[in-house]
């Protein structure tokens, strides 16, 4: 909205004139950097990838984050790489081109009109290990953001199925049972 302004002062012996009206003045949100993003999680390896994901900044800055860098390093090291140079949209992102057997970690700025923000706190060291498991009649996992509610998610389609059936997720190769960071729901055959 845009506003104009005038003025009146005032003592003891009353108010003045009014003053001559501002020209109009546009009321725009201050804009800052983003914060941090957090809460880094690997969704999937292969070996010589990962899938990682990440949560929004707390702080926005008064402006839509657009566009994700992330870093990585050596667990061993000090030294940080750019891993993208042009701009991350998702809250996702595969980060090829790794050692199987070594450790990583990763920090990510977030960027928004008014720039791009401080890191966040590096992530924990993860190992870049294949996953394998024996999950016959299943189709490959998929990994993702959720668009309505921005909840990462990991999903699969059963090409088989019955009254029966049951699905079980585990980490570690341990259920994953009631967990406040964790939910758990079948719809059909996915």
């Amino acid at each position: 909205e845009s506003y104009v302004f005038r003025v009146q002062a005032v003592n003891i012996f009353g108010l003045s004139e009014e003053s001559q009206e501002s020209s109009p003045i546009a009321v725009e949100p201050a804009l800052a950097t983003p914060s941090a993003p957090y809460g880094i999680t690997m969704l999937s390896c292969d070996g010589s990838s990962m899938t990682l994901a990440w949560k929004s900044p707390k702080h926005c800055g008064g402006s839509k984050v657009n566009a994700y860098y992330i870093d990585k390093r050596d667990a061993d090291t000090l030294v940080w790489k750019e891993v993208n140079l042009a701009a991350v949209t998702e809250r996702i992102c595969t980060v090829d081109n790794l050692t199987e057997g070594i450790f990583y970690e990763f920090r990510i700025q977030a960027g928004n009109l008014a720039g791009v923000g401080l890191p966040s706190a590096p992530s924990a060291p993860m190992k870049c290990d294949a996953w394998t498991m024996e999950q016959p009649g299943t189709t490959e996992i998929v990994a993702g953001v959720d668009e309505e509610n921005g909840d990462v998610f990991l999903s699969f389609e059963a090409c088989e199925i019955c009254e029966t059936s049951k699905f079980v997720w585990s980490k570690n190769y341990k259920p994953i049972g009631d967990c406040p960071r964790a939910t758990v729901s079948a719809k059909g055959r996915t």
